[in-house]
């Protein structure tokens, strides 16, 4: 299906005629789901049923509160540079070897009632047969497989419903549904009032060495905001590997840079591969600053509901005059994980001739400097301290202190986790909100009434589940009147758990 390549992140890109399969017996109510696809995922999260979710692929990973979801498969192959990860899949499947490995026993053990997954494609994703060799020989009652394969923007939107009878959440899927078919028209309607003056051509590029461009529901989501790809214009059809030559001679009006499970740090340095050709640099798009880099590993190559907001930002990108008040404003242009791209971006990134390993020495350096700084100002009790590669001034820890609150700006050094920044603009940061031991103090414009220190303190280890809760009421029963509850948890920086 995807032409013998895969890179780590990639599963969702399969299609069987745009039908979803269901194999077993409808069981109601639905309350523990394994998937093994992201976008199935992201559907079940969506529709309210991320509760029932008890195991997961290793590519599944939005939203980043199903962490902690038992992980049940692995992927066999290593991403090195593009075009060995496309040798290495070719060779696996010229020698019948699955790309990815599946933990049968835990699968087993977590007697699932639902299995979510795609057929068709070994290489998007685990086997469909095995899944279903498997789900038949669990102990009864046996699961119900319930498989999904979309060509097209529609069909992906159907799919949601198709999860959500199959799980018990049909009212819920369908409301999901509405939301984002509304969304989708108001992009149409504005088009349709504001059409273009010509057709552009877009090349949406998802592989490097060799060239793969958009297939399925790409090409039609570019048809949808008044451009088209001309490299493949058909809405549907699947993706294919295009020579140089062909990307030359379409010379597109603008470039969509977006591999296949990479994110946008792993497709800059992707592009090295264009920026070392002879052709690249002459390309239209090229040359006049319409070449975009995407996050290919959560964006466009999952069909689920985020595809509408894939929508809404080509839309924006190209509709929008980056000089207007439209552009400045719009929420997909500054929350989408993208970046504008220049020529020599990619070499100036990561270095003409340097390893990887090589570039993540040089970061780790430059994160040392700026803490020995910040340190050094710390311990003098200072303000603001100068930023050893850029000479900004930023501000310290003991600023922030010194305010009492976190203001909200998404500060390096904000003593506060970051507790009043917003959610989008943490993602556009690329901010935690809390990445150690954190005091949460009460927010900027809080009104907290004043109140004497503690004659004794108590403190709860609090998990925030109904045990704590219940444990917290009883402790209130047994407190002095003068006595104080402090309550203790623990979090995991990287999931926010």
């Amino acid at each position: 299906q995807r032409g013998g390549r895969i890179g780590p992140g990639q599963a969702d890109r399969a299609g069987a005629g745009g039908m979803a399969a269901v194999i077993g017996r409808a069981r109601a109510p639905r309350t523990r789901v394994v998937s093994l696809l992201p976008s199935a995922t992201e559907m079940l999260c969506a529709i309210g049923g991320e509760a029932m979710l008890v195991g997961r692929s290793h590519e599944c990973d939005f939203p980043a509160s199903v962490a902690h979801v038992p992980v049940l498969t692995g992927q066999r192959t290593v991403f090195t540079t593009a075009r060995d990860v496309d040798n290495q899949v070719r060779n696996a499947l010229r020698s019948g070897e699955s790309l990815y490995t599946l933990d049968v026993d835990q699968l087993t053990a977590l007697r699932p009632d639902v299995i979510l997954t795609q057929s068709l494609c070994a290489v998007c994703s685990i086997d469909y047969n095995e899944v279903t060799r498997i789900a038949s020989a669990m102990p009864d009652p046996k699961p119900l497989v319930v498989s999904l394969n979309p060509h097209t923007l529609d069909e992906v939107l159907n799919d949601l419903v198709i999860v959500g009878d199959a799980v018990g959440l049909s009212n819920e899927s369908r409301r999901v549904q509405l939301s984002l078919r509304e969304r989708v028209q108001a992009v149409l309607d504005h088009v349709e009032e504001h059409p273009p003056a010509t057709q552009e051509n877009v090349a949406f590029v998802e592989w490097s060495d060799p060239i793969y461009v958009g297939g399925h529901w790409t090409p039609e989501i570019i048809e949808m905001v008044g451009a088209r790809q001309g490299v493949n214009p058909n809405p549907g059809s699947k993706s294919f590997a295009i020579s140089n030559e062909t990307l030359v001679t379409s010379d597109p009006d603008r470039i969509i840079v977006c591999p296949c499970g990479l994110d946008l740090d792993a497709t800059t340095k992707m592009v090295l591969d264009f920026e070392k050709s002879e052709w690249w640099p002459g390309l239209r798009a090229v040359k006049d600053g319409r070449v975009v880099l995407l996050d290919g590993n959560q964006m466009f190559n999952r069909p689920g509901p985020r595809l509408v907001e894939c929508l809404e930002w080509i839309h924006d990108w190209m509709r929008l005059d980056p000089a207007s008040d439209a552009w400045k404003a719009s929420k997909s242009l500054r929350t989408f994980p993208w970046r504008p791209y220049t020529l020599g971006d990619a070499t100036k990134a990561f270095g003409e001739g340097k390893g990887p390993d090589e570039v993540a020495r040089e970061k780790e350096l430059e994160l040392v400097a700026i803490e020995e700084a910040h340190e050094a100002a710390m311990a003098a009790g200072q303000s603001m301290y100068k930023d050893p590669k850029t000479g900004y001034s930023v501000f310290t820890a003991q600023a922030a202190l010194d305010r009492g609150y976190c203001c909200g700006r998404g500060c390096r050094h904000c003593p506060f986790g970051h507790f009043n920044v917003k959610a989008e603009e943490r993602k556009l940061r690329k901010s935690e909100r809390m990445r150690g031991p954190t005091l949460l103090r009460k927010q900027k414009g809080a009104k907290v009434r004043k109140q004497p220190a503690p004659a004794t303190l108590h403190v709860l280890f609090w998990s925030g589940g109904k045990d704590s809760f219940l444990t917290l009421l009883e402790m209130r029963k047994s407190l002095g009147p003068d006595d104080g509850i402090v309550l203790l948890n623990t979090f995991d920086p990287d999931s926010q758990l």
